[in-house]
Formats: C-alpha cells, sequence, structure tokens
C-alpha cells in the first residue's frame, strides 16, 4: 500500500492539525530540550516527542524543497545560537527574556508567511520574539513565539506531522497547564 505525501499551505495556530497514522498530537510536542539560558550561548534544539521514536530528534538547517530549510538531526550537530535582547555575552535569559534563534547556514528563524509548511522565515538580522519557557521541573523547555509589533503571533513552535512541506513543525497553543 503507497503512501501518498500531501502538501499543504501554512497553516494558522487556530488551525488542528491533520494528524496522521505515525503522529498523534501530544503535550510532549511542545517539549524541548538543550537550549542554553545564557545569551550568545548554544545548543542543541531538541524535541522530546520526536525523541521517543527517532534518534534524529534536534532541529538544524538543511536544504529541502518545501518548506522553510531546517530538518531533524543528531544531537551533536544540532547548534542553535540563542542572544538575549539587550544583554551582553553570557548574561542569563529569563523566561520573560526576548531572544533570537539563529541557525548557522539558515539566518535568525522568525514568523512569517511562506507558501508551504510552517509560516516561519529567515532574517539576516536578529528578531527578538521568542520565548524560552520551563516547561516543569524536569529541565524540558517550551519555544514561545510571541511576536513583535509589526507582526502579531502567540503561539508555541511544536513537533507535528509530516506534510510532505517542511520539517514536521506546527504552531499551537501550548501544552495543557496543571
Amino acid at each position: 500500500m503507497a503512501l501518498l505525501a500531501v502538501m499543504q499551505p501554512a497553516a494558522t495556530a487556530a488551525e488542528a492539525p491533520v494528524v496522521g497514522p505515525a503522529w498523534t498530537a501530544s503535550d510532549l510536542d511542545y517539549h524541548w530540550r538543550g537550549l542554553p539560558t545564557w545569551s550568545q550561548g548554544y545548543g542543541p534544539m531538541r524535541n522530546l516527542a520526536r525523541q521517543a521514536y527517532k534518534n534524529d530528534d534536534s532541529l538544524h538547517y538543511e536544504t529541502r524543497r518545501y518548506g522553510i530549510n531546517i530538518g531533524w538531526t543528531d544531537w551533536p550537530r544540532s547548534q542553535i545560537y540563542v542572544y538575549g535582547e539587550g544583554l551582553p555575552r553570557d548574561a542569563p535569559i529569563t523566561p520573560t527574556t526576548r531572544v533570537a534563534l539563529y541557525f548557522p547556514g539558515g539566518g535568525y528563524l522568525k514568523h512569517g508567511a511562506r507558501e508551504w509548511g510552517i509560516g516561519l522565515v529567515w532574517s539576516s538580522t536578529p528578531v527578538y520574539e521568542w520565548l524560552i519557557e520551563p516547561a516543569g521541573s524536569s529541565g524540558d523547555q517550551l519555544v514561545h513565539n510571541i511576536g513583535t509589533p509589526d507582526a502579531s503571533i502567540d503561539a508555541y513552535l511544536a513537533m507535528g506531522p509530516d506534510t510532505g512541506a517542511g520539517p514536521m513543525l506546527r504552531w499551537g497553543p501550548g501544552p495543557v497547564r496543571y
């Protein structure tokens, strides 16, 4: 039985993800590990939901035909830089510090319209529209896009289904908070 990949335009934060046979939405989709909590540091951006069934659980720059040029790799090859807005090197990043995420080879990650996949684009200059928030006491992190004065968004970055049009990422309202 052949499985067909379906190309889908970028979804908005309010749209429900398409759930395929290999993926079921869960709170772990929102959980990341490895991003530094100090300015100008780098580390892997590992997704816990993907880690449960794949060895390539970390994001990195990767050329692709559709969607933003982000792919999955094993964690030693994932080096995402975090820059705190107005912070010197090694200054602590708090859950309320706006940060820019830099992917070597691509640039600074920001929310933006695109024809296929999740609404993410590259910028050559820092865009401080992200928060790295704690997700419980385990050291897990939530990656929250709060937008800029020019671009309104309030959504969390999460692993999503494989639509064939990007790196299996989606926007969501965030995990259930107890």
